[in-house]
């Protein structure tokens, strides 16, 4: 995912629970930029939930990490949500609406940063405004 990112240009950031490294299912290393908590979704145009068992597991328990996709949603941000990361959205209470094309949920990795890409080009998801009046975040 963050290689397909740079590629296109986009700077991708590592956000996560806590700062250091986090271990992907691979057993690779990657370093975390900032945290859920101290960086809210407003600050960035796109939020990609990372999928695996193991993340989350953590995630999904973690406060700042369901209402951090929560205000993303709220701020119309695009939303990539690869393979089973798509039960984020019933962690956090938000719709899987279908037609939400900022709101991405496929199975495959590569086809959900392709669309999330495309989203991102719109700066908003504008078509999802009506829709978060009554979501807090």
């Amino acid at each position: 995912i963050i290689k397909a990112l740079r590629k296109e240009g986009i700077h991708p950031q590592i956000l996560a629970p806590h700062m250091g490294v986090v271990k992907t299912e691979e057993g690779q290393e990657l370093m975390i930029d900032g945290t859920l908590e101290g960086n809210p979704s407003l600050l960035v145009d796109a939020v990609i939930v990372p999928d695996g068992d193991q993340a989350l597991e953590v995630l999904m328990k973690d406060g700042n990490a369901i209402y951090h996709l929560r205000q993303a949603y709220k701020h119309l941000k695009a939303i990539g949500l690869p393979g089973q990361s798509a039960q984020m959205l019933e962690a956090a209470d938000l719709p899987r609406d279908e037609d939400d094309q900022g709101l991405i949920c496929e199975g495959d990795a590569d086809k959900t940063v392709k669309k999330l890409i495309e989203a991102m080009k719109n700066h908003r998801v504008w078509d999802r405004e009506e829709k978060t009046a009554e979501i807090a975040a």
